[in-house]
């Protein structure tokens, strides 16, 4: 099985989906397998995060931002605000996990 999600999205989950980050993970994985970006996991890391952060903790918004990433992952990327710099999800994910990616 191909392991789209980084140790740094797990974190992220369990930090927003403490209870049952699993779930969230197997969502997070499905979308990944159907995107298949040619690019690093860095790219998927980007992807995750957009949708972690316009999910807002919510498992429903997770699916309703999956949604979105699924018609087009650019738009989702804008709606986190992570379109204008391809190191914006970092910026973002260090304000929640200090050190995580500093």
């Amino acid at each position: 099985m191909d392991n789209f999600l980084s140790s740094r999205i797990k974190e992220l989950v369990r930090y927003y989906h403490p209870d049952n980050p699993k779930i969230v993970e197997d969502l997070l994985h499905s979308f990944c397998r159907k995107l298949q970006l040619r690019e690093s996991s860095s790219g998927y890391d980007r992807i995750c995060m957009a949708i972690l952060k316009v999910g807002e903790g919510s498992k429903e918004n997770i699916e309703g931002a999956i949604q979105l990433g699924e018609l087009d992952w650019r738009d989702l990327l804008v709606k986190a605000g992570f379109a204008h710099t391809v190191d914006a999800h970092k910026i973002w994910a260090d304000t929640l996990i200090p050190g995580l990616y500093s």
